[in-house]
Protein backbone atom coordinates (compact mmCIF):
# COMPACT_ATOMS: atom_id res chain seq x y z
CA UNK A 1 0.00 0.00 0.00
CA UNK A 2 1.03 3.45 -0.76
CA UNK A 3 0.73 4.50 2.61
CA UNK A 4 3.49 1.89 3.60
CA UNK A 5 6.06 4.15 1.26
CA UNK A 6 4.69 7.93 1.60
CA UNK A 7 3.84 8.50 4.89
CA UNK A 8 7.30 7.53 6.01
CA UNK A 9 9.50 9.08 3.15
CA UNK A 10 7.56 12.63 3.58
CA UNK A 11 6.37 12.73 7.51
CA UNK A 12 9.38 10.75 8.98
CA UNK A 13 12.62 10.00 6.82
CA UNK A 14 15.15 10.02 9.42
CA UNK A 15 13.48 6.89 10.43
CA UNK A 16 14.05 5.36 7.10
CA UNK A 17 16.35 3.06 6.46
CA UNK A 18 18.23 1.38 2.84
CA UNK A 19 20.26 -1.38 2.29
CA UNK A 20 21.83 -1.59 -0.81
CA UNK A 21 24.54 -3.83 -2.90
CA UNK A 22 27.64 -3.52 -3.89
CA UNK A 23 26.21 -1.51 -6.93
CA UNK A 24 24.41 1.04 -4.71
CA UNK A 25 21.08 -0.50 -5.59
CA UNK A 26 18.56 -1.05 -2.84
CA UNK A 27 17.55 -4.41 -1.33
CA UNK A 28 15.77 -3.47 1.13
CA UNK A 29 14.64 -1.18 3.96
CA UNK A 30 13.36 -0.69 7.29
CA UNK A 31 11.08 2.32 8.40
CA UNK A 32 8.81 3.26 11.50
CA UNK A 33 6.99 6.01 12.82
CA UNK A 34 7.50 7.33 16.60
CA UNK A 35 4.12 8.58 16.91
CA UNK A 36 0.67 6.75 16.51
CA UNK A 37 -1.73 9.98 16.91
CA UNK A 38 0.31 11.31 14.46
CA UNK A 39 0.24 8.67 11.78
CA UNK A 40 -3.58 7.95 12.11
CA UNK A 41 -4.00 11.87 12.15
CA UNK A 42 -1.97 11.89 8.93
CA UNK A 43 -3.59 8.51 7.00
CA UNK A 44 -6.80 9.95 7.72
CA UNK A 45 -6.58 13.61 6.41
CA UNK A 46 -3.30 13.09 3.59
CA UNK A 47 -3.57 9.81 2.43
CA UNK A 48 -6.98 8.48 2.32
CA UNK A 49 -8.08 11.21 -0.03
CA UNK A 50 -4.92 10.49 -1.85
CA UNK A 51 -5.77 6.66 -1.73
CA UNK A 52 -9.19 7.85 -3.09
CA UNK A 53 -7.97 9.66 -6.01
CA UNK A 54 -5.21 6.90 -6.68
CA UNK A 55 -6.27 3.29 -5.69
CA UNK A 56 -9.51 3.42 -3.52
CA UNK A 57 -9.08 -0.55 -3.22
CA UNK A 58 -6.37 0.12 -0.49
CA UNK A 59 -8.61 2.03 1.85
CA UNK A 60 -9.94 -1.07 3.21
CA UNK A 61 -7.09 -2.27 4.32
CA UNK A 62 -6.03 0.74 5.55
CA UNK A 63 -8.77 0.94 8.03
CA UNK A 64 -8.21 -2.79 8.95
CA UNK A 65 -4.49 -1.88 9.60
CA UNK A 66 -5.58 1.37 12.12
CA UNK A 67 -7.88 -0.57 13.64
CA UNK A 68 -5.48 -3.40 14.84
CA UNK A 69 -2.81 0.07 15.08
CA UNK A 70 -5.34 1.44 18.04
CA UNK A 71 -4.77 -1.74 20.32
CA UNK A 72 -0.99 -1.46 20.60
CA UNK A 73 -1.30 2.09 20.33
CA UNK A 74 0.91 2.50 24.34
CA UNK A 75 3.75 1.15 21.68
CA UNK A 76 4.01 4.48 19.13
CA UNK A 77 6.90 3.84 17.30
CA UNK A 78 6.09 0.56 15.24
CA UNK A 79 7.92 -0.82 12.38
CA UNK A 80 8.10 -1.85 8.76
CA UNK A 81 10.65 -3.98 6.76
CA UNK A 82 11.17 -5.44 3.49
CA UNK A 83 13.83 -7.34 1.81
CA UNK A 84 14.42 -8.64 -2.23
CA UNK A 85 13.79 -12.61 -2.24
CA UNK A 86 17.84 -12.95 -3.16
CA UNK A 87 19.06 -11.01 0.11
CA UNK A 88 16.81 -12.86 2.41
CA UNK A 89 17.59 -15.19 5.30
CA UNK A 90 21.56 -13.12 5.61
CA UNK A 91 21.11 -11.65 8.61
CA UNK A 92 20.32 -7.96 6.56
CA UNK A 93 16.98 -8.24 8.61
CA UNK A 94 18.61 -8.19 11.76
CA UNK A 95 21.19 -5.66 10.63
CA UNK A 96 18.18 -3.46 9.76
CA UNK A 97 16.78 -3.87 13.44
CA UNK A 98 19.91 -3.21 14.95
CA UNK A 99 20.78 0.09 13.11
CA UNK A 100 16.86 1.17 13.78
CA UNK A 101 16.75 0.54 17.81
CA UNK A 102 20.40 2.28 17.96
CA UNK A 103 19.34 5.08 16.11
CA UNK A 104 15.88 4.87 18.55
CA UNK A 105 18.18 4.89 21.65
CA UNK A 106 19.90 7.72 20.78
CA UNK A 107 16.62 9.70 20.28
CA UNK A 108 15.49 8.12 24.22
CA UNK A 109 12.54 5.83 23.02
CA UNK A 110 12.51 2.57 24.75
CA UNK A 111 10.29 0.22 22.89
CA UNK A 112 9.56 -0.87 19.28
CA UNK A 113 6.39 -2.92 17.87
CA UNK A 114 5.19 -4.90 14.47
CA UNK A 115 1.55 -4.96 13.82
CA UNK A 116 0.10 -7.75 12.31
CA UNK A 117 2.08 -10.92 12.71
CA UNK A 118 0.74 -14.48 11.52
CA UNK A 119 1.42 -16.94 14.34
CA UNK A 120 3.68 -19.76 13.10
CA UNK A 121 5.03 -17.76 9.95
CA UNK A 122 8.62 -17.26 9.19
CA UNK A 123 8.46 -13.84 9.72
CA UNK A 124 6.79 -14.35 13.36
CA UNK A 125 9.77 -17.09 13.82
CA UNK A 126 12.14 -14.44 12.68
CA UNK A 127 11.28 -11.73 15.17
CA UNK A 128 10.10 -14.07 17.81
CA UNK A 129 14.41 -14.82 17.73
CA UNK A 130 15.37 -11.57 17.85
CA UNK A 131 13.74 -10.89 21.06
CA UNK A 132 10.74 -9.64 20.22
CA UNK A 133 7.34 -10.46 22.44
CA UNK A 134 3.99 -11.00 21.59
CA UNK A 135 1.72 -7.56 23.02
CA UNK A 136 -1.56 -8.35 21.69
CA UNK A 137 -3.67 -11.19 20.53
CA UNK A 138 -5.98 -10.68 17.89
CA UNK A 139 -6.60 -14.16 16.92
CA UNK A 140 -5.54 -17.41 17.22
CA UNK A 141 -3.47 -17.18 14.76
CA UNK A 142 -2.33 -12.89 14.28
CA UNK A 143 -0.47 -11.13 17.06
CA UNK A 144 1.18 -7.98 17.68
CA UNK A 145 5.04 -8.26 18.37
CA UNK A 146 6.87 -5.58 20.87
CA UNK A 147 10.57 -5.21 21.90
CA UNK A 148 11.43 -3.36 24.62
CA UNK A 149 15.18 -1.96 24.92
CA UNK A 150 16.95 1.24 27.28
CA UNK A 151 16.78 4.11 25.22
CA UNK A 152 20.16 6.69 26.12
CA UNK A 153 18.49 9.60 26.87
CA UNK A 154 16.02 8.16 29.55
CA UNK A 155 14.49 10.69 32.22
CA UNK A 156 12.64 8.95 35.19
CA UNK A 157 9.94 11.30 36.11
CA UNK A 158 8.24 10.15 39.77
CA UNK A 159 5.38 12.55 39.65
CA UNK A 160 3.68 14.82 37.98
CA UNK A 161 0.59 17.61 39.57
CA UNK A 162 -0.96 19.43 36.89
CA UNK A 163 -4.37 22.19 38.27
CA UNK A 164 -6.80 21.71 35.55
CA UNK A 165 -10.08 23.55 35.04
CA UNK A 166 -12.05 20.08 33.42
CA UNK A 167 -10.76 17.39 35.84
CA UNK A 168 -13.05 14.46 34.08
CA UNK A 169 -12.18 15.62 30.62
CA UNK A 170 -7.92 15.68 31.64
CA UNK A 171 -8.26 12.40 33.18
CA UNK A 172 -10.10 11.23 29.73
CA UNK A 173 -7.13 12.49 27.86
CA UNK A 174 -4.35 11.10 29.83
CA UNK A 175 -6.10 7.67 30.37
CA UNK A 176 -7.19 7.59 26.36
CA UNK A 177 -4.52 8.51 24.15
CA UNK A 178 -1.29 7.26 26.64
CA UNK A 179 -3.07 4.58 28.77
CA UNK A 180 -3.06 6.37 32.02
CA UNK A 181 -4.37 4.26 34.75
CA UNK A 182 -6.26 6.14 36.87
CA UNK A 183 -7.61 5.53 40.97
CA UNK A 184 -11.00 6.17 42.41
CA UNK A 185 -11.47 10.31 42.28
CA UNK A 186 -10.92 12.08 45.76
CA UNK A 187 -13.20 14.40 46.87
CA UNK A 188 -13.13 17.03 49.76
CA UNK A 189 -16.36 18.05 50.91
CA UNK A 190 -14.61 20.95 53.02
CA UNK A 191 -12.76 22.79 50.35
CA UNK A 192 -13.87 21.29 46.94
CA UNK A 193 -10.55 19.87 46.24
CA UNK A 194 -10.82 17.05 43.85
CA UNK A 195 -7.66 14.99 42.45
CA UNK A 196 -7.29 11.97 40.40
CA UNK A 197 -3.78 9.81 40.69
CA UNK A 198 -2.52 8.53 37.29
CA UNK A 199 -0.28 5.87 36.75
CA UNK A 200 1.60 4.96 33.54
CA UNK A 201 1.65 1.58 31.66
CA UNK A 202 5.32 1.76 33.02
CA UNK A 203 4.39 2.46 36.42
CA UNK A 204 4.92 6.32 37.16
Amino acid sequence: PINFLDYFLEYEPSHVLVAADSDDRAVGYIECTTSYSHFVKTTKQVFFPRLEAVDPSQIPFEKRFLFALHFIRRWPAHLHINLTAEYQHQGLGTKLIDALIDQLKKEGFTRLAICGVERGSANYGFYRHYGFKEIWVYSPKLVSLGIRFKGEKNMKIEHVCLNVKDIEKEKEFYCQLFGFQTNAKYHNDKTGWENYFLTSPEGG
